[in-house]
């Protein structure tokens, strides 16, 4: 396949190494082809399952994880042969060569297939090929090879970076192909957003009280110590005492409770 210039081809943001890794392992439950442009593979990941979406179309190329296969038109000629070959594999590599492009492993016992894909506009296709590399078939017709020259990957930014951003990426790209409204999109991309932000600030908060806790921990120990070697000096429900640090020489102030008796305060 001829590759257009690079202007015209605006590859999407794909998702990162690490969530693209989440996908090793997965097993092939079902293959569709529901329309000429779009791939959609079942998949079994970690008990759950999940379809993964490939859209090489012209105007709305991307990748995504949707929880209902697309359906469409009737498995045709490219989707029964990706059912012969994939049908039972597992998902054993995944990477992405270059800006658009991605490409699949599969194993199915001593049999290895991998399904290349480019998702950039005017330039997209999916085509699988056996461990020598020879075709097999393509999508959409008329596709003969992919990724023939790679190119720098989007900003890291730009990717998603876990299994629900990849949910709301499918979710979005089949919104935009169907031309149903953005508005569903944008409302579950704010709450994935309100979710992480959630996650941050728990993280946060549990780092503070942790760092807190490092700084007073010592502290308290310390009193708990001159406590107990100058109970004598302790004079019966004081609220607070001061004792000479025998290892400083300087006097501190220590604050107690009354209603215990000075080795229960330095406990």
């Amino acid at each position: 396949m001829k590759v257009a210039d690079p202007a015209d081809e605006r590859a999407p943001a794909l998702p990162s190494p690490e969530v693209l890794a989440v996908l090793r392992g997965a097993r092939v439950r079902r293959v569709d082809v529901p329309e000429p442009d779009l791939v959609a593979i079942t998949l079994l990941i970690d008990r759950t399952t999940a379809t993964l979406i490939v859209s090489v179309s012209e105007s709305e190329p991307g990748l995504g994880l949707v929880d209902e296969r697309p359906r469409g038109e009737p498995a045709a000629s490219f989707a029964q042969l990706l059912r012969k070959h994939l049908s039972g594999a597992t998902i054993e590599g995944v990477s992405s060569p270059g800006q658009g492009e991605v490409r699949f492993v599969f194993r199915r016992d001593d049999q290895v297939m991998t399904l290349h894909a480019s998702v950039r506009r005017r330039a997209g296709g999916v085509v699988l090929v056996d461990a020598s590399e020879r075709r097999l078939g393509g999508a959409p017709h008329g596709v003969t090879s992919v990724g023939e020259t790679p190119r720098a990957g989007p900003d890291p930014s730009e990717w998603p970076r876990d299994l629900d951003e990849l949910r709301v990426a499918g979710r979005a790209l089949l919104a935009r192909r169907s031309g149903a409204d953005d508005h569903d999109h944008h409302a579950e991309l704010r709450r994935t957003l309100v979710r992480a932000r959630a996650r941050v600030a728990r993280r946060v908060a549990a780092i503070e009280s942790d760092h807190a806790k490092a700084e007073v921990t010592p502290r308290l120990r310390a009193d708990g110590t001159l406590l107990l070697s100058s109970l004598g000096a302790v004079a019966p429900r004081a609220s607070e005492v001061s004792l000479v640090d025998p290892a400083t020489g300087v006097e501190r102030r220590i604050t107690l409770d009354p209603a215990q008796s000075g080795a229960q305060n330095a406990e």
